[in-house]
């Protein structure tokens, strides 16, 4: 057996052009904790290995010398890169999760050539580890403030609109929609107000999202912050009924939700132009389709 070095090494098919544009950015990510080289050059080192194996996943070998081959290799290969520890932690601990990750990585395995062509339409030939921390910094801070506002915009005026004795009682609606839709309903309309939907309730919604607004705001628990208020927004819209249903809320709901995602991923940049362009581009179509000569 190969005697180990301090790192682990992982195991690609070199002739692969998948497999080499992401082991170039897996190495930028692990910066020199992870070694990679191509099975057609190092395999033949690891007679425990059997030859057949390289062909069909990656394999890391570990400095003591155990094998890990496929979603568990990559899990634990990504587990060496900076901020990306919780990886393997959900690989490992969250039940069904290894299969299912098992299952789409030999899905992927067995038709890189189109996973490569999507990889190359996506990313290009390379992809580089995104650098826009002022930006994304600024546009959460921002975030932060415009939720502020519109959590605090709502308490003013939730009780008088969707309250126990408003002009649309929220129990009424939510009595309706079980009604007629029984189970299904809740997936209708997705509120925590199913649990509670008093006046004390939807008025502590809005000041509790006011308050992790401010958390938000200064920078603290970012990623559980964006998801508490993605929920708590979408549990009052959808609880406002007409009274929540305009292009603003829905715009800074999908804004919340993708904002959740941010960080090192060009595909959540992506969708976020791709917001920007259909907000801009149907704001002009909208104003041409209605016929009006003005």
């Amino acid at each position: 057996m190969e005697s180990m070095a301090d790192n682990p090494l992982l195991l690609y098919d070199g002739k692969c052009g998948f497999c080499r544009i992401w082991i170039q950015y897996w190495n930028q990510l692990t910066c020199g904790r992870v070694d990679y080289e191509p099975s057609q050059d190092a395999g033949s080192r690891f007679p425990q290995i059997p030859p057949d194996n390289f062909g069909q996943a990656a394999q890391l070998v570990l400095p003591d010398g155990r094998v890990l081959a496929g979603a568990h290799a990559v899990a634990t290969t990504l587990a060496f890169a900076p901020g990306w520890a919780w990886v393997l932690e959900v690989y490992e601990h969250s039940p069904g999760l290894a299969f299912l990750a098992d299952m789409f990585y030999r899905l992927v395995a067995a038709h890189r050539t189109f996973f490569y062509h999507l990889t190359r339409i996506m990313f290009g030939r390379r992809i580089l580890i995104l650098r826009y921390s002022t930006v994304e910094f600024a546009f959460l801070r921002l975030l932060a403030l415009i939720y502020f506002i519109a959590f605090i915009s709502v308490d003013v005026q939730v009780t008088g609109l969707i309250g126990e004795r408003g002009i649309a009682p929220l129990g009424r609606y939510l009595a309706a929609v079980a009604q007629n839709f029984g189970a299904q309903g809740y997936s209708m309309l997705p509120t925590i107000f199913w649990i509670a939907h008093g006046d004390r309730v939807l008025q502590a919604a809005c000041v509790g999202g006011a308050v992790i607004s401010l958390v938000l705001l200064l920078g603290y628990l970012e990623r559980v912050c964006l998801i508490c208020l993605y929920v708590l927004y979408l549990s009052l819209c959808t609880a406002g009924q007409e009274f929540l249903s305009y292009q603003w809320d829905f715009l800074l709901l999908e804004t919340g939700f993708l904002a959740i995602f941010l960080g090192n991923s060009k595909l959540v940049v992506l969708l976020f132009r791709w917001l920007l362009f259909r907000l801009t581009f149907l704001s002009g179509a909208v104003k041409l389709m209605s016929h009006d000569p003005t």
